[in-house]
């Protein structure tokens, strides 16, 4: 469901294949099932060649996916820290949430990378080449 959310899919008819779901989102079907499969952990022995018309749709399902970090997996954890430290009171605690604060930090700053730098380099690079 994750990965239909992130490409923008908030409702499927019951009785939608796959191959006609990605034609209602113009979406490559192969691009659809690799990400799918990469999601769920499959390891991929042969990696179809990414059409530079898939770009866009790439860059857009990596982009919903910040998004979904940002405004809910760390607030969720970070409010399963807070509750935790007060429970427990300890100063590991502490240790946790700072760790944790100064991860998420750097996550942070590897998205605004991507979201400002990497993605319309891409989007650029696909009218160039």
């Amino acid at each position: 469901m994750l990965v239909l959310e992130n490409f923008g899919v908030s409702r499927i008819g019951k009785d939608l294949t796959v191959s006609q779901l990605c034609k209602t989102m113009g979406l490559n079907v192969n691009l659809f099932l690799m990400i799918c499969n990469l999601h769920n952990g499959f390891y991929i022995e042969k990696v179809k060649k990414v059409n530079p018309s898939d770009i866009p749709a790439i860059i857009n399902y990596l982009s919903q996916g910040h998004r979904y970090y940002l405004k809910e997996k760390y607030p969720e954890i970070r409010g399963f820290i807070k509750r935790i430290g007060k429970s427990a009171k300890s100063n590991f605690m502490l240790v946790m949430e700072s760790y944790f604060d100064e991860y998420f930090r750097e996550v942070k700053e590897h998205i605004l990378y991507e979201e400002k730098i990497a993605f319309p380099t891409l989007i650029i690079k696909k009218y160039i080449d």
